[in-house]
């Protein structure tokens, strides 16, 4: 038999074999998430079940998030209105007032900075995050391939940028097989704008997907921004975007801010919702070691504080606090963030830096301006937790003695106003009555024999 063939493929051909590898997992699930909802003529934000594709929905945030970088490099000056269009499920266009992206040649390959930037893997301004020429390590953007993915994996893509001196235009299209970049006539007005149409070949079951679920996401990742980059004007299909997370959530909550980090404390809407979680504007949607961090202080602290204002019959158990309160966490200039993936949903930065950054004394602080905010909805939900646990209790002790009563021939109601107990008899009279009786009303229990009569 013959040795395995060695082949090597360009990064063009890498990402269209392998896209998971890049941007994440492209099967459609049904996952619960927080979503918008359309209700009659309006929309309800919570969680319910909504398809997602992680690959397919990072697509339309790599894009997004480059100009969120900008905005970070520049303090705010450049980048500080974001357009985003959504023409269709899988064409969207996306402009900001940013400085441009470099059109100065590579004296390596000849072609400009910007043809380089959207088509070539590795290529990006982020790699000396954490030196000194850095021009923020507190950004999205890590890897310098997030733009280039987007354009191997779209039927589209035609991006238009204007710097200090020139204007140019690149316009891709089957997968990035075919690319022109060409100079414009300058219009003296700087910044870049970004036009995609996605290959949906590449994502599993993306039928799943409609525009209306595209359409919903990316208004919630556009509230999400807007929450902690409050210098950043966004639109939305030609509309502003005013508002933030907080003015969807349950409005029972408490806010702590201090500079770049928020921390909130909510009573849930339903035992569904979720925590939610954010760093740098990156919606951590699986965790990490802030989450986890922040949890465990919070749901320490009001377990102990419950406890000795309330005095329950029961020792508190923090699963059910966590049924009942729902936390949101952001650091938003967190300075060289670590992910589990390029896809940045899980921070696993050690927690002693997040410690840094997030005291436990600033979290306690939140915990007890919670509690004396809603100390008497906190005694009902204390009350409401005992009641829970007692019933149960009550529950289990009925099934308990009811299955140690020998011979008893149950009725199947448990609406007990209408059943019937007979007493008969003997075994034999109740092996009669089986044959006559309602089984739905009529129970018997059989005696040793006749009463006596005495």
């Amino acid at each position: 038999m013959k040795s395995a063939q060695i082949k090597i493929l360009t990064d063009r051909e890498h990402v269209l074999l392998r896209p998971e590898m890049y941007i994440g997992n492209t099967d459609t699930i049904i996952k619960k998430d927080w979503s918008f909802f359309k209700e009659n003529d309006s929309y309800v934000f919570s969680v319910r079940d909504v398809p997602f594709n992680e690959a397919y929905f990072k697509l339309f945030s790599e894009i997004l998030d480059n100009s969120i970088d900008e905005n970070f490099k520049t303090k705010g000056k450049f980048a500080n209105r974001i357009f985003i269009t959504l023409l269709d499920r899988d064409h969207f266009i996306i402009e900001d007032n940013g400085r441009g992206v470099p059109t100065k040649k590579d004296s390596n390959t000849g072609k400009t900075q910007f043809e380089i930037a959207f088509t070539h893997l590795r290529a990006g301004s982020n790699f000396e995050k954490g030196t000194a020429s850095s021009e923020s390590d507190i950004n999205p953007g890590m890897n310098g391939v997030g733009a280039s993915i987007v354009n191997v994996l779209a039927e589209k893509f035609i991006v238009e940028t204007e710097d200090e001196t020139n204007r140019y235009i690149l316009t891709c299209t089957e997968n990035m097989k075919n690319v022109t970049c060409e100079k414009l006539t300058s219009q003296g007005k700087r910044g870049t704008k970004v036009e995609v149409k996605l290959s949906t070949k590449y994502f599993n079951n993306i039928h799943l997907i409609t525009k209306e679920h595209v359409k919903t996401w990316l208004f919630k990742r556009i509230v999400e921004l807007k929450t902690f980059y409050p210098n950043i004007t966004f639109f939305f299909n030609n509309s502003e975007v005013t508002n933030t997370i907080f003015d969807y959530i349950n409005p029972q909550h408490y806010i702590a801010k201090n500079g770049n980090k928020q921390l909130v404390i909510g009573f849930k809407s339903n035992s569904e919702e979720l925590d939610m979680s954010f760093v740098n504007g990156l919606n951590t949607y699986d965790g990490g070691s802030h989450i986890n961090y922040a949890s465990d202080v919070i749901f320490n602290w009001l377990k102990k504080k419950l406890e000795k204002r309330f005095k329950p019959e029961h020792e508190l158990k923090i699963t059910d606090l966590q049924k009942r309160l729902f936390i949101i966490v952001s650091l938003t200039g967190f300075p060289n963030a670590k992910f589990a993936t390029q896809n940045k949903t899980k921070l696993i930065s050690p927690k002693q830096q997040i410690q840094d950054y997030m005291p436990q004394s600033f979290i306690e602080r939140c915990c007890n301006s919670f509690f004396d905010m809603y100390e008497n909805e906190l005694r009902d939900m204390v009350e409401s937790i005992e009641a829970a646990l007692l019933g149960k209790l009550a529950k289990k002790t009925t099934k308990v003695k009811r299955q140690h009563i020998p011979k008893l021939i149950e009725a199947n109601s448990k609406d007990r106003k209408n059943t019937k107990l007979f007493i008969v008899e003997g075994d034999s009279a109740a092996s009669m009555f089986l044959q006559a009786r309602d089984k739905q009303y009529n129970a018997a229990y059989p005696l040793r024999g006749k009463i006596l009569n005495v």
